[in-house]
């Protein structure tokens, strides 16, 4: 999105353009996703931001991508059906599908997220979640505490001390499963790109566009699961 947009698009959702709302705004985005991009910036009181601005019109090409999807799951059904000899609901898989992503196009709904996670990891040191701005946040743009560190890629690559990369393996799985067995929700976007390693180290969270909340039923079953497996039942 070329920065004449990314401008429009801050002008209209915070009510004046990013010269007048950062002290600094780059231009270039740092990083890319499907529904958004990001931009570092610098408050008045010199704290580094990261910015998300949403694709303009992003939310009616998604509502056309899942019309595709439907007739895609309802193949996928029929598969299920005659050769797993599973019954699949497509419209059930479709409303969750719809309705998880309506959740990522409100950015209100993101900070309400990284907000929860913030809490909720509080007691955690080897963790952290950036500061959500929400007198700079709206459904289409999200202004966040900037996060430095390595992505996990370049951490497990050759050559990288071997105790850093047993060290983030291991955090990230604790992390993973105490969200699914004891905080009932679940950051459900775990690739690498939503991750950071700082200097400390320590393990940066991003984008939490993506956050499923379970009821009680749902973690019950998971803590029996798991409960299952260390048994070897």
């Amino acid at each position: 999105m070329p920065y004449a947009r990314v401008r429009e698009v801050i002008a209209a959702e915070l009510g004046a353009p990013p010269e007048e709302r950062f002290a600094r705004f780059e231009p270039e985005a740092c990083a890319a996703a499907s529904l958004g991009q990001v931009h570092r910036a610098e408050l008045p009181d010199g704290e580094p931001v990261a910015v998300k601005v949403q694709y303009p019109g992003v939310a009616d090409t998604v509502q056309q991508d899942l019309q595709n999807v439907r007739a895609l799951l309802r193949i996928f059904a029929g598969i299920a059906r005659d050769v797993m000899r599973q019954d699949v609901d497509p419209e059930e898989l479709a409303a969750e599908l719809e309705e998880r992503l309506r959740e990522e196009l409100d950015y209100v709904h993101e900070a309400t997220n990284i907000e929860r996670f913030r809490r909720a990891l509080a007691d955690d040191p080897d963790v952290v979640i950036p500061r959500v701005h929400r007198e700079l946040t709206t459904a289409r743009v999200l202004t966040m505490g900037y996060l430095d560190g390595y992505p996990i890629q370049e951490i497990m690559a050759p050559g990288v001390d071997q105790e850093l990369k047993d060290w983030v393996a291991v955090k990230l799985f604790r992390l993973l499963w105490r969200q699914v067995l004891a905080l009932g929700m679940l950051h459900t976007d775990p690739h690498p790109g939503n991750y950071l390693v700082t200097h400390h180290p320590r393990l940066g969270v991003l984008d939490f566009g993506a956050v499923r909340m379970f009821d009680a039923p749902i973690r019950r079953a998971y803590l029996q699961l798991a409960r299952g497996i260390l048994a070897h039942d």
